[in-house]
């Protein structure tokens, strides 16, 4: 690890930093023209770029917070793919396997039971039985 010398006058004192900003945790600020859903996307793309899993998969579900689709989080990184190339589009697959399997998005509903008319009989299906072969004279005809 580098180590990072003072290079001010001998007997001076460091300079003191103002306190820096409240920054919260995975913040990237507040509605503006943005909302923080395309921003949040936007991040996302940069990480997966850079190959940073785990932060696309913290920025896919703060943008899922505030209302990101499954589908559209995986358009952000097709893409971040264009810049990015095979490592953010990868990156990006595997953080939202990762949510998948965490249970982030809603299980498709099933689709309903199909209704049969009342009053109408169901025709019934006919068995697909193969045709018998003629064997013989007969079937030389």
């Amino acid at each position: 690890m580098a180590t990072v010398k003072w290079t001010g006058p001998p007997n001076s004192t460091r300079p003191t930093l103002p306190p820096a900003p409240k920054v919260r945790r995975l913040s990237v600020g507040e509605e503006g023209v943005l909302s923080v859903k395309v921003k949040e996307l936007v991040v996302m793309g940069v990480l997966a770029s850079r190959g940073l899993q785990y932060g696309v998969e913290a920025h896919m579900r703060r943008a899922l917070d505030y209302g990101a689709t499954k589908e559209e989080l995986f358009e952000a990184i097709k893409a971040a793919a264009v810049p990015g190339g095979g490592v953010a589009y990868s990156v990006g697959v595997r953080a939202l396997q990762a949510l998948e399997q965490d249970g982030a998005f809603p299980l498709p509903s099933p689709p309903p039971p199909a209704r049969r008319q009342q009053g109408k009989a169901a025709p019934h299906p006919r068995a697909s039985r193969p045709t018998p072969r003629r064997r013989g004279p007969a079937a030389q005809r």
